[in-house]
């Protein structure tokens, strides 16, 4: 803004409610009806969870009570719905700029019916409906369908063969979505699913590397599938995820008052779809109650979709009338991060009636276990990392910096988990050490004087205080910053995400949502078990960069992401020496041939930092291989060489195999060597040096 120029503030009509913007000075009047206007601070959105009606209140200040909004939605809606259960939810400006523009985009954009003159109603961005005449209308192309279900067998590809379809989706993409259409992984596993429900598989998983467009991919078969049911009049779709987190990827505030947001909605701008998150615990009624409301109130004009957890779908099932009334109800179910949606024997059970009920069970995941294909049905499409690496969907290559870490002379006896679940300074002293060596490292590699994007994940939330703090000293507080799982803290996430540079520490880095495409560096400061874990971690590092970022992101500049393995975790978990092995244990978890129970090695110690005890033990961190591995062509010379290791591993995991011992490198003299086990400790056959924990 120019010195001296006048702050452009939002404005309301206080008699048509349009929502604009102008200068203060002189004071504005409505551009669409000449009424005066108000400033605009804060807006609620009124939400009846019964029957899905939406009011909107732009309002000037917080004087304006929560309470008479409250009063005033009820009475608007009197007589409307048989159960009203009205949430009043507040957006301040500063949260949600983007909500006023979509507000100032409702009130812009006005369709009358060609047949009857009304003014007909906002559906989605681009679909309206006239409820006297049942006409639907898209503004963008002036087109108009009689009934609901024209509206999705005319506008969604499933007729014609295989390669039209694709071309179909793609098209939709790029007009709804801005993208450049189906990638070549999306492509490739929709022309399998696809495939593969017409000749009668309805019920499978979909397993795609993270980073692939699994999300996207589900919407774009959900409209496919849309068009296949009978009628789409009565459906309802159920739309799962382990936790609130993600659901809030799927849909946002704004997509369900009616605007397109996130990639998800997006997909299904010009279709009659309301979105139903059930991501808030307040209201009248238990959050149980709603899900069954959305599910029952038959809605003439839309299809909803409901987006929920699989614990609030268990406390449904409590009573046995409103679970079958549930899922009676429901058409089409899908689950994203399947490999989360079973948490014990009962939720299995749970959700097993649920998956033989629908019509259409599809799961996401990026590392399906085989619990959930003995739950859900088979692989209906897969793609290994690094076919998806070769095809450019995912960075094409990966740093892997290996350290091994000992812990000797332990204050008190501990095992080699609970090691992990205390504080030890020296510890998160010689983990900081390595972190500012390869940060500056990567500095000299790019040549210039940025500190590079990164995420810690460390083992307990002590530890993640504390080298936070040491970081901060070295690098300047601006340029790291610290998240837990807590509410007040999605800020935090959000700041990280716009970054071009800094650190972020974190311990559970899948429940807190962490998912950025212009992550350049992985730490892993804890030590990881399960191969399905390990997996999950170095997938967030390996998306492409945005396109805002490919000017500066390293994965885009020299074409590989950092992993920083501080505890050797990828050669305890591979039982070799190799950082190739990744691929092999990979392949292996996107087949569903692991089993699962990696939750907790997964999330790390949760304990709160004050529960936390402090020990004192000798800490050494010692550097094992660098090495940048990529995935092997086909006709790449060492294919048979990956083949017989690929052969090796699956024995040992199988174990047809004994294990073969794993190098270490001692830090007494210096060599790599195979540990011998004397008197009940591993040691240095040459020196005899004692390997710590």
């Amino acid at each position: 803004m120019e010195v001296g120029a006048m702050p452009v503030l939002w404005w309301a009509c206080r008699r048509c409610e349009h929502v604009f913007q102008a200068e203060p000075r002189p004071w504005p009047r409505c551009p669409k009806c000449g009424g005066s206007a108000y400033i605009v601070e804060l807006i609620y959105v009124a939400i009846c969870w019964g029957c899905g009606w939406k009011h909107i209140y732009p309002r000037p200040r917080e004087a304006w009570a929560k309470e008479s909004v409250e009063a005033d939605a009820y009475e608007r809606h009197y007589g409307k719905c048989p159960k009203p259960d009205i949430e009043i939810i507040t957006v301040r400006l500063e949260e949600e700029t983007r909500l006023l523009n979509l507000l100032r985009h409702i009130h812009t954009i006005t369709v009358s019916c060609s047949n009857c003159g009304r003014r007909m109603m906002r559906i989605r961005e681009d679909c309206f409906v006239c409820r006297k005449c049942g006409i639907y209308i898209i503004p963008s192309e002036h087109r108009s369908y009689s009934t609901i279900n024209d509206v999705f067998k005319q506008r969604t590809p499933f007729r014609g063969r295989t390669n039209d379809i694709m071309e179909g989706f793609s098209e939709i993409l790029r007009k709804n979505c801005g993208f450049n259409g189906l990638n070549p992984v999306q492509k490739k596993a929709l022309e399998e699913v696809i495939k593969k429900i017409e000749h009668g598989e309805t019920k499978g998983i979909i397993a795609l590397p993270t980073g692939t467009g699994k999300t996207v991919l589900a919407a774009c078969l959900l409209r496919w599938l849309l068009t296949r049911l009978k009628s789409v009049e009565n459906a309802r779709i159920l739309f799962l995820a382990p936790s609130l987190v993600i659901l809030e990827q799927v849909s946002t505030l704004s997509d369900m008052i009616g605007g397109s947001v996130s990639d998800f909605c997006k997909i299904f701008k010009d279709l009659p779809i309301e979105l139903y998150p059930m991501t808030d615990e307040k209201g009248q009624y238990p959050k149980s109650d709603r899900l069954l409301a959305c599910l029952k109130f038959r809605r003439p004009f839309t299809v909803p979709i409901i987006a929920t957890t699989p614990h609030l779908i268990s406390r449904v099932k409590k009573n046995e009338s409103e679970w079958k009334e549930l899922i009676n109800h429901v058409k089409i179910l899908i689950m994203d991060e399947v490999h989360h949606t079973y948490n014990g024997k009962e939720m299995a059970k749970v959700m097993k009636e649920l998956i033989d009920k629908v019509e259409y069970a599809i799961g996401l995941s990026a590392t399906p276990t085989r619990e959930a294909v003995e739950n859900v049905g088979n692989l209906l499409a897969s793609c290994p990392i690094e076919e998806a690496m070769r095809q450019g969907v995912l960075v094409g290559q990966i740093n892997f910096r290996i350290y091994d870490t000992e812990i000797k002379n332990v204050e008190e006896p501990c095992d080699e988990r609970k090691v992990w679940r205390v504080f030890i300074r020296k510890r998160v002293e010689e983990y900081a050490k390595k972190i500012l060596e390869i940060i500056d490292d990567i500095k000299r590699t790019v040549k210039e004087d940025r500190v590079p994007k990164m995420a810690v994940a460390c083992p307990n939330i002590r530890e993640a205080d504390a080298l936070s703090e040491i970081l901060k000293e070295k690098l300047g507080a601006d340029d790291v910053l610290k998240i837990h799982y807590k509410e007040n803290e999605r800020g935090v996430l959000e700041d990280f995400r716009r970054r071009k540079s800094g650190v972020l520490v974190s311990v559970n880095m899948i429940n807190i949502g962490f998912n950025d495409r212009n992550l350049e560096a992985l730490v892993i400061a804890r030590p990881m078990r399960n191969p399905i874990s390990y997996v999950q971690l170095v997938g967030r590092v390996l998306r492409t960069p945005s396109r805002d970022g490919e000017e500066w992101n390293i994965k885009s500049r020299l074409g590989w992401a950092v992993v920083v393995d501080l505890t050797s975790s990828l050669y305890r978990i591979s039982k070799t020496g190799s950082p190739q092995a990744f691929f092999i244990i990979a392949r292996r978890v996107l087949e569903g041939l692991e089993a699962r129970k990696f939750e907790k090695d997964l999330k790390g110690y949760l304990e709160p930092s004050e529960k936390i005890k402090e020990i004192s033990a000798d800490v050494y961190v010692h550097h094992l291989e660098s090495s940048i591995v990529s995935p092997e062509k086909p006709e790449d010379k060492h294919l048979l060489e990956e083949r017989e290791l690929e052969k090796k591993l699956s024995e040992i995991l199988s174990g047809k195999r004994r294990r073969k011992k794993v190098k270490r490198l001692c830090p007494n003299c210096r060599e790599p060597v195979y540990p011998a086990m004397r008197e009940g400790e591993m040691v240095c056959p040459k020196c005899g040096y004692v390997f710590g924990t």
